[in-house]
């Protein structure tokens, strides 16, 4: 998912059109998903040794038009929410930022919970 993707996404939560997407700087919204990307680093790292990959690289992007590089339940349930409340707060609209601000929590602590796997004998 591209960061633009995600940028659609959070404006849709927002229920703003594409037409709202000249209203935002470019360059604040890579810094806010950049920031976003730094905090579920090992968010992402998890979910990728779950599925049997190897840690990944540092998730960062360059422009708007490149891929986050985070795992897919990631992008899809988290990152749109954190920076619906990231823009939120751009406008002043601080409830509503502190709303999608604890979804965006709450997806976290939903991908992070334990995993059930078979107990090994360690004897």
């Amino acid at each position: 998912m591209t960061g633009r993707a995600v940028f659609r996404a959070a404006l849709g939560l927002l229920g703003e059109g594409s037409a709202a997407v000249a209203d935002y700087e470019e360059e604040a919204v890579l810094a806010m998903l950049n920031a976003t990307l730094c905090e579920v680093q090992d968010v992402n790292n998890g979910l990728r040794l779950a599925a049997g990959l190897a840690r990944g690289q540092a998730l960062a992007l360059d422009t708007l038009d490149g891929e986050t590089g985070a795992q897919g339940e990631l992008e899809r349930g988290a990152l749109p929410f954190a920076l619906a409340a990231r823009l939120a707060l751009t406008d002043e609209e601080t409830t509503l930022a502190a709303y999608y601000n604890a979804l965006y929590v709450e997806q976290v602590n939903a991908l992070t919970r334990g995993r059930v796997c078979p107990v090994r004998d360690v004897y």
